[in-house]
């Protein structure tokens, strides 16, 4: 019996690494639940369309991270940058604005979507990385600015500025101006 026990448990072990070394076998692919599905909607790609036609000197990005265009400040220590990193890194943008030529950030757009903000309703909440205004606090560059479809956004840095140095994030709610 004492001699049984172990050689159960390198049997399942065994049997757990062949099993495991099945699903990584070349031309194989695991067996997740899964399908794709098209990066934006309908509405989503309208409105790329009218952002990069009303505002021809702004290359237009899709679906971004904020853990692509927002680092935490120096000087933290690795458990504070990860906590701090950890409220933003996995939200996504709908639309990030940047100037072809400088490659600065010009604004942060979000479409509005209702879905989302009945969600947010029900929860009582609103993440930070999705402040909504109004499209009359957007930047504006030579008296431009984003179509009426594109129902907010939120400019990470001051136009002013040098892009190197990120202003903190504010958040911009109900009421307010994004301007600081």
């Amino acid at each position: 019996m004492n001699g049984l026990v172990p050689l159960l448990l390198i049997g399942a072990v065994l049997l757990f690494i062949v099993l495991a070394l099945q699903n990584v076998r070349p031309g194989r692919t695991a067996k997740l639940p899964v399908e794709a599905k098209p990066l934006m909607s309908a509405t989503e790609r309208q409105i790329i369309a009218l952002l990069e036609e009303a505002l021809p000197q702004a290359r237009v990005h899709a679906k971004v991270a904020m853990g692509a265009i927002v680092k935490t400040r120096a000087g933290l220590s690795q458990r504070q940058r990860m906590s701090v990193r950890g409220r933003f890194s996995q939200k996504i943008v709908d639309f990030v604005l940047e100037d072809r030529a400088s490659g600065r950030i010009l604004a942060l757009v979000e479409h509005g979507n209702g879905a989302r903000k009945a969600a947010s309703e029900r929860s009582g909440t609103r993440s930070p990385a999705r402040p909504v205004t109004r499209p009359s606090a957007c930047p504006t560059r030579a008296g431009q600015r984003p179509p009426a479809s594109a129902t907010s956004c939120w400019p990470p840095f001051p136009t002013t500025q040098d892009p190197t140095t990120p202003a903190p994030l504010k958040r911009v709610g109900k009421g307010q101006s994004s301007a600081r």
